[in-house]
């Protein structure tokens, strides 16, 4: 991530940040830096339903709806199914206090901004919705009404597929365009550099359980049950035999990023030379429930600024991360 670079180094730097439904501050390498960078802005809006680290430098927390408050139609997962489906949820409850979607505070504050009257928002938020279902057949307004708001989308006829997504001359797929020359390049540094590794390195990834998503759940009490009020590092017996580490101990992970100091939990269903970490810990501040299990944000030993992500996708580096575990 290249945020602090922005803000910091930039000879017209970024001085006002609006954050929807996130949390920077945890979530994105070197976030130490990160968080000057924030601290040195002229103003921070966070839209979110949760407080988190982001929003102890906010100067304004905006309520949004939260699932049960809004309706929603699975818009963004709607190409990836078997056999593709809209499905409409309504509202369940009326949204608390002066809760408002996301799309509504966005929209108000354009008009804010552009010295229009700041009022509530009446437009359909669902209209580019209903636009594209038109050519399904589906009428949004009956989906909205049925007992079972679901439709199951016609199925294109077999073979059309490529006919209707290839665009190259030849009608075949290139996988390796000319405009991913310079990913060939890195890929080849990248697999010199891995062949030179030393065998005891080793790698850090993402830890995923149902206890914690990103950090979102860090401050929700039922989640912190007996054997989840931390985020422990991970390792395989093998590797910690060899580092003279024993299950339960305090160590060290490093790399030349940052350091940690993290409770061990050994795990032989990882592959020897792997360690694993849940990220989205490390809140502190006036989260009362995350003060009292703080944990450690994983992603301090993160890459950040130039190199810190693929140029072709923007992805950031986020596993498969070097990292060396000793003793404390």
């Amino acid at each position: 991530c290249r945020g602090a670079d922005m803000i910091l180094d930039d000879p017209d730097p970024i001085r006002a940040m609006v954050v929807i439904s996130g949390n920077p501050l945890i979530s994105v390498g070197q976030s130490a830096r990160l968080q000057s960078a924030f601290k040195a802005l002229d103003f921070v809006v966070l839209v979110d339903i949760y407080p988190n680290a982001t929003s102890e430098v906010a100067d304004y927390i905006l309520p949004a709806t939260d699932m049960f408050e809004r309706s929603d139609i699975n818009l963004a997962g709607l190409g990836l199914q078997h056999d593709p489906f809209v499905q409409y949820t309504a509202p369940i409850v009326s949204p608390r206090d002066e809760r408002r979607p996301e799309w509504q505070i966005m929209g108000m504050l354009e008009r804010a901004l552009a010295g229009e009257p700041f009022q509530e928002i009446t437009e359909d938020p669902l209209a580019r919705m209903r636009h594209m279902l038109r050519r399904s057949d589906i009428d949004l307004d009956d989906l909205e009404e049925d007992v079972m708001p679901v439709r199951v989308l016609p199925r294109r006829p077999t073979g059309e597929f490529f006919e209707r997504t290839i665009q190259t001359d030849d009608q075949l797929v290139d996988c390796f365009p000319d405009t991913m020359a310079d990913s060939r390049a890195r890929m080849g540094m990248l697999f010199e550099a891995l062949s030179n590794e030393p065998p005891s390195q080793l790698k850090m990834i993402s830890r995923r359980t149902n206890y914690m998503l990103n950090s979102w759940f860090h401050n929700v009490a039922s989640l912190k049950r007996p054997s989840q009020q931390s985020n422990p590092l991970f390792i395989h017996p093998d590797d910690a035999e060899s580092r003279q580490i024993r299950d339960g101990d305090r160590v060290r992970i490093h790399n030349e990023y940052g350091e940690l100091e993290v409770e061990v939990a050994f795990d032989d269903q990882l592959r020897p030379g792997v360690v694993a970490m849940t990220h989205g810990w490390g809140q502190r501040g006036s989260l009362s429930i995350a003060s009292k299990h703080p944990g450690v944000n994983a992603n301090v030993l993160l890459p950040g600024g130039l190199g810190s992500y693929d140029p072709f996708s923007n992805q950031a580096f986020m596993t498969g991360i070097p990292v060396a575990v000793s003793q404390v």
